[in-house]
């Protein structure tokens, strides 16, 4: 199970960092993992008090001047996230965290591009970040694309779109929402694979230095499942 009580598992700001991310983890490869995403939140004029102080609202995380001072001597997150630029799904809301806590890549569908795989190889390779998540979810919208795609219903857009939807399309199969639930999935397994390949994040990961984990985010319920 994730923990993301706050800062729970999360390095010290002064750059001490803590190895034991087993916390972050979820036991065994499936499961729900714990998170507050789908707690019902204030909307965001409650949320942001108003200048003259009226409301108890509380600010959002890495929102306070304290947060951001003990960002400025540099940076020490927990984990890195490679997940879906879709505006439902930012990674920092799904799990609850603030300002430094997570690094995270973002593109359509998590597509793995060079741009991708160095950002990731800087992460856990000058950073130190002990854990990557792969993160896809319910109702993707690349991911409906390249379904429609794959079994003929839609011509491939243009380039760049049509290479997004390309490097999905082989992990689809058949149409519906079932098919697209079931290459979202084979879509993050998949990147989970390719990732722990590669040269710089493998050697890594054989070396106990990196662990590679995927997940998928639900929409409906704000559960996070690993896969």
């Amino acid at each position: 199970m994730l923990d993301t009580s706050r800062r729970a598992h999360l390095p010290d700001p002064t750059g001490s960092r803590d190895r034991d991310h087993r916390r972050c983890i979820p036991s065994g490869t499936r499961g729900s993992w714990r998170t507050t995403a789908g707690r019902p939140r204030p909307r965001r004029g409650r949320r942001c008090s108003r200048a003259t102080g009226a409301g108890s609202a509380t600010r959002p995380p890495g929102r306070t001047a304290r947060d951001r001072e003990s960002a400025v001597g540099g940076q020490a997150p927990a984990a890195m996230v490679l997940s879906c630029a879709d505006s439902r799904v930012p990674a920092e809301l799904v799990f609850d965290l603030g300002l430094g806590d997570l690094f995270v890549v973002r593109t359509a569908g998590q597509v793995v591009d060079d741009a991708v795989r160095g950002t990731l190889a800087y992460g856990a390779g000058a950073l130190g970040i002990p854990l990557l998540v792969v993160l896809g979810h319910s109702h993707c919208g690349a991911v409906k694309a390249a379904v429609s795609v794959a079994a003929g219903g839609d011509t491939p857009a243009p380039a760049p779109l049509g290479w997004l939807v390309g490097d999905i399309a082989p992990v689809c199969s058949g149409e519906g929402d079932e098919a697209v639930a079931a290459a979202v999935d084979a879509n993050v397994r998949r990147e989970v694979e390719q990732l722990g390949t590669e040269p710089a994040l493998g050697e890594l990961v054989r070396d106990g230095r990196l662990t590679i984990v995927g997940a998928r985010y639900d929409l409906e319920t704000g559960a996070v499942v690993g896969l």
